[in-house]
């Protein structure tokens, strides 16, 4: 399951309005850090060029066996434009958990 949540509040950033998306996985029993890494780097390619995503960050909190990647988007529209089921279904096969998704204006 996704839930996707939009946070209401918004403010000028650089003069850009920015569309913020996290996807949440708790991993559990499963967290490996090492393969969360590698699954991370690999990603780049994949996501270089994409019209209207300016920044892709992850953190990871090995304390609490979770990540989150961080999206900045030039837009809404084109934030659900790539995040299509499709792409969350291949997220969460890559991962290994089903990802909480998160947007918020920014």
């Amino acid at each position: 399951m996704v839930v996707v949540r939009h946070a209401p509040a918004s403010f000028l950033c650089d003069q850009y309005l920015m569309v913020e998306v996290l996807l949440i996985f708790r991993f559990g029993a499963e967290f490996n850090e090492a393969r969360i890494r590698q699954l991370a780097e690999a990603a780049p390619g994949e996501c270089k060029g994409t019209p209207g995503l300016r920044s892709r960050s992850l953190l990871i909190d090995a304390e609490n066996q979770g990540a989150v990647q961080i999206h900045l988007w030039d837009s809404e529209e084109l934030a659900r434009s790539f995040f299509t089921p499709d792409r969350i279904e291949l997220i969460t096969a890559l991962y290994g958990v089903v990802s909480q998704t998160s947007g918020s204006t920014k």
